[in-house]
This record gives structure tokens, C-alpha cells and sequence, in this order.
């Protein structure tokens, strides 16, 4: 089984996107303000991190702990080589 591609509702009226492209994972927010997304390397852990600590901010519309930041990160890790 291969994932490519994962929606995730936030609490702050935004939707993601996670999906695999390749060598690199796109993170895409959708919300009222428009469309924004950010791109992660597949074999970096660092950067794959740094995506989810920008997706909890704007998904649940500030910055969390670390514990929540894992729930993102978990997602993004599904697609990650």
C-alpha cells in the first residue's frame, strides 16, 4: 500500500493537502484568505518538520505544543521516503 495523498480539515477554517510529487512532499492550505503551500524534501526529517509546524499554526490558528506539532508531522511522515 502506497499513500499519496492526504485532506485534513483545521480548526481555523483552513483545509491541506499533503501530497507526494516526486522527490518532495506539497503541503497546499486552503482558506478564506486564499491558497498558500510549502514543499519538503521526502528524505529530510528537518524540513518535513518544519511543514507540519506551519501547517499546525495556520490549521489550528496559532502556534502549539510540540505534541500537536507531532500530529502533523506524523501525517506528512505517511508520504516521506
Amino acid at each position: 500500500m502506497k499513500i499519496i495523498e492526504i485532506t485534513v480539515q483545521g480548526a481555523a477554517a483552513y483545509n491541506a493537502t499533503i501530497r507526494r510529487q516526486e522527490r518532495f512532499i506539497e503541503v497546499r492550505l486552503v482558506g478564506p484568505l486564499g491558497a498558500e503551500k510549502r514543499m519538503a524534501d521526502a528524505g529530510n526529517q528537518d524540513d518535513q518538520y518544519e511543514a507540519a509546524r506551519w501547517m499546525q499554526r495556520i490549521l489550528d490558528g496559532g502556534r502549539g505544543t510540540n505534541s500537536m506539532i507531532n500530529d502533523y508531522y506524523r501525517l506528512i511522515q505517511q508520504l516521506a521516503d
